[in-house]
């Protein structure tokens, strides 16, 4: 009976020490998850990043123009080919080569000659239409008479293929050294002209003894140019007359100059537009520059325009495209719209019509 009694007693104090330890244990498990466990709002402010800082720069005084720079070469100039027409196609061989690639020749000498007879360089901006002979009259008798003149022996061109006209062919083809066509006639296959009181040689059409290439002979009658192909947004920065320096080792250093063409719209083989640009230079150019490249500066005309100028990641638009730039006024921020002018460097020249703005505001350029 003693016995059943302590048995009793013993497993009442076993069962009230686990309901001690299963209470202990609860709230041991639920000051766990009070330490650890954390509402939305709790997660939301504790991984939340710091706020940003508002990044700024001072507005200053100055110029931002900045020349337009492109790449070019040295092309030959002003070119004129000449094909021979003779009345038998196959006698046209060359027979003699009084000037050979790369020299240069004057008025009234003889570049190439073809079945035993010369063509003769002389200056003018056409050729020779028709055959002429005396008698003939007409704007062809006229120009050749004035290209008879600059070289220095023809009577005051009139238009008319008179006797003077013949004695000034015979004169040329002497000094040539060759003797003048039958009745001194001025013939298309012995005459070829060009813009410049000179012509250098760049392609002959066959060597001697064999037959005469179309055509027989190219020269340049100016001297070499700068050329450029680029993009058709940039060209619609030029201008014709436009001032130019242009620099390369080829060429000795820098050269002043002027664009002198803008034309030519064609598609690359990168599949953008382009526009052909030709640039004349006041100094002339080394024929053995040719195809070397070149730097082309554009030079304004006038003096750059000052102002005020900030960063270009200072100006901003609003919805309807207007910009503004984002002052710090007392730790805020207050709009400013300005105008904008010209840019370069990553910086703005702008105006403010309100007066908004001075030397030394801060303004906005972005935040981290």
């Amino acid at each position: 009976m003693i016995r059943n009694r302590a048995q009793d007693m013993s497993a009442s104090h076993r069962v009230l020490w686990l309901l001690v330890l299963t209470s202990a244990l609860s709230v041991l498990i639920t000051l766990v998850a009070v330490a650890f466990v954390r509402s939305p709002a709790q997660v939301a402010a504790e991984t939340s990043p710091p706020p940003l800082t508002v990044l700024t720069a001072k507005v200053t005084e100055g110029s931002v123009a900045e020349p337009l720079r492109f790449s070019g070469e040295v092309s030959l100039g002003d070119l004129v080919a000449f094909t021979v027409r003779p009345s038998d196609a196959s006698a046209a061989i060359v027979t003699k080569l009084p000037a050979a690639v790369g020299e240069t020749v004057r008025e009234g000498a003889a570049v190439i000659e073809i079945s035993d007879r010369p063509v003769i360089y002389l200056k003018g901006k056409i050729p020779l239409l028709r055959d002429l002979h005396v008698g003939d009259h007409g704007p062809d008798v006229l120009r050749l008479q004035r290209a008879l003149k600059s070289w220095g022996g023809a009577p005051e061109p009139d238009g008319v293929f008179g006797a003077g006209t013949a004695a000034a062919l015979r004169a040329l083809y002497q000094g040539a050294g060759y003797s003048a066509p039958i009745d001194s006639s001025a013939l298309r296959s012995e005459l070829m002209f060009g813009n410049g009181d000179t012509a250098r040689v760049v392609a002959l059409g066959g060597a001697v003894g064999e037959a005469a290439g179309a055509p027989a002979v190219k020269v340049a009658t100016s001297p070499p140019e700068v050329t450029a192909d680029i993009a058709e947004t940039t060209s619609q920065k030029l201008a014709v007359g436009a001032k130019v320096t242009v620099s390369g080792a080829a060429i000795g250093g820098e050269h002043s100059g002027r664009i002198v063409a803008i034309s030519g719209l064609m598609k690359s083989d990168a599949g953008t537009y382009q526009v052909h640009v030709r640039v004349s230079t006041s100094d002339p150019l080394r024929f053995e520059a040719v195809q070397s490249p070149v730097d082309i500066i554009v030079t304004p005309d006038d003096k750059p325009k000052s102002g005020l100028v900030v960063p270009l990641s200072a100006v901003y638009s609003d919805a309807v495209g207007r910009p503004f730039v984002r002052r710090i006024v007392g730790g805020a921020q207050a709009r400013v719209f300005v105008t904008v002018g010209e840019t370069g460097g990553g910086q703005a020249l702008i105006r403010v019509a309100n007066g908004g703005l001075d030397i030394g505001d801060d303004v906005v350029v972005g935040a981290q």
